[in-house]
């Protein structure tokens, strides 16, 4: 470093404090894009999750409150004594019909809590009964036709949740995903139920089934950014809808600490990124409650938005940034190089007469062509050498003979080479033509060689100044 040129240095330290400035520049963009897009992500998936929420919410309720006209209607039935079997399946299949979204209606009675009839259709071959006689009427919907059958496992914890639910909580229930068997093939569902009451006691529970098939048609066209995806969660933390078949009724992802999982079951909203190993990427995941009537179980929708499309934007920026910062590091060596190039020469010009100098050589001279700090040095520099070149030569050349010598008129009648080049007046036109006072141009070299002469007096190892013939002054 010590051997560098002055101009290489400043051409050095300048690119790297460049480089460094663009570097944080760089840097803080980067972090600051990062973190601008995914608080847009955030806000996307938010806004995404409790749009298309409400739609789900609005079919669920439309079918939680279908269960609750079922069952206020049976408990009519029931206090006005028109407990009629016939009369009740009429009701359920003419709603199902109603209702192309629902997949079944049922009813399902204690035991002799309808009609009271429950014996006689023991051995009935009535398909609203099975052989406990008990009123159990399932309207479902299959290929566009409504067939009716007997509730099963009704009676059976876990399978006969569904059921047993309302039935032992007195409240509207909303299932967790379940498998049931209709007519040999196993439906996977969730049914929204209604306890059915007399004079405040459950005496049996109407429900309303919705296929996770229905679901999923819901929420099959909504993916953000292309690969993102919805899914709707029941309160256990189980898929209820998926564009991804394969992950209904199975468990959701969970993040750190189950917090996701958490807020489903609660019914709170929620976001949180989690790695999905399917997308190969992280994802911010929205979820919204979803609550249905009076139910104490609610479900969620949740959005999965992808950080990789998202943050592509984010990629852009910071690539484009990059890219200006380069050009623009280049175009400012460029114009560093030039500036310093031209204002070095200057002082590569008084170093080099330096140099000279300290050779003896007191010849050159600097061309000033500006007024700032190395103007004012070459200038300064010049009038130094103004100042020395006959003195110094006269020392360098071990010449001992005077700058002029006078009459006792003052009139020149020597002159020295040197101090020619000095005063800018040839030989010939100073010797015998002009005074010292006229030489030098001051009357202060005339004072001193007349009182020399008067009064034999020697002036020695002192400074003063004349003028050239420019008027220009030089010390001497």
């Amino acid at each position: 470093m010590k051997k560098l040129s002055l101009s290489v240095k400043i051409i050095i330290i300048v690119v790297l404090v460049s480089v460094i400035a663009f570097a944080g520049m760089i840097s803080f963009t980067s972090v600051r894009t990062f973190n601008e897009i995914k608080s847009l992500t955030n806000d996307i998936a938010g806004y995404m999750a409790g749009q298309y929420s409400s739609e789900v919410n609005n079919k669920l309720e439309d079918a939680m409150s279908t269960a609750e006209s079922i069952a206020q209607t049976f408990e009519a039935l029931i206090e006005n004594d028109n407990a009629d079997r016939l009369l009740g399946n009429n009701i359920l299949k003419n709603i199902l019909v109603k209702n192309e979204d629902f997949f079944g209606v049922w009813v399902c009675f204690e035991p002799n809590e309808f009609d009271g009839n429950d014996y006689q259709y023991k051995t009935s071959e009535d398909k609203s009964s099975d052989s406990s006689g008990r009123y159990i009427p399932y309207y479902t919907r299959k290929n566009n036709e409504i067939n009716l059958t007997a509730l099963v496992d009704y009676d059976k914890q876990g399978s006969g949740d569904y059921y047993l639910a309302a039935r032992n909580s007195g409240e509207e229930t909303i299932a967790n995903p379940f498998l049931y068997n209709v007519d040999g093939k196993e439906t996977l569902m969730t049914s929204l139920t209604v306890p059915i009451k007399k004079n405040n006691k459950v005496i049996g529970v109407a429900g309303v089934d919705i296929s996770l098939e229905y679901l999923n048609s819901l929420i099959k066209d909504i993916k953000p950014y292309e690969t993102g995806y919805a899914v709707i969660i029941a309160n256990n933390g189980t898929y209820a809808a998926s564009q991804d078949s394969t992950k209904l009724n199975t468990s959701m992802i969970a993040d750190e600490g189950n917090k996701n999982v958490d807020s489903v079951k609660n019914g709170l909203s929620y976001q949180t990124v989690v790695f999905n190993k399917d997308l190969d990427t992280d994802v911010v995941g929205s979820y919204y409650p979803i609550s249905i009537g009076k139910t104490k179980t609610p479900w969620s929708f949740a959005v999965g938005v992808p950080l990789d499309k998202t943050l592509a934007a984010s990629k852009s920026v910071v690539t484009i940034t990059i890219i200006i910062a380069c050009v623009s590091l280049v175009l400012l060596i460029v114009i560093v190089f030039i500036f310093v190039r031209r204002m070095m020469k200057p002082v590569k010009k008084i170093a080099d007469i330096s140099v000279a100098m300290s050779k003896g050589d007191f010849s050159q001279k600097i061309e000033v062509k500006s007024h700032d700090e190395i103007g004012q040095m070459a200038t300064a520099l010049n009038d130094m050498l103004n100042g020395v070149i006959g003195e110094g030569l006269s020392i360098k050349k071990g010449i001992s003979d005077p700058f002029f010598t006078t009459d006792k008129n003052l009139i020149i009648t020597y002159l020295n080479e040197e101090m020619s080049k000095l005063v800018g007046y040839s030989y010939e036109e100073s010797v015998g033509k002009l005074t010292a006072d006229q030489l030098c141009g001051t009357d202060r070299i005339k004072n001193g060689l007349e009182r020399s002469m008067n009064e034999n007096f020697v002036h020695k190892n002192q400074k003063s100044q004349i003028l050239n013939r420019q008027k220009k002054e030089i010390p001497i």
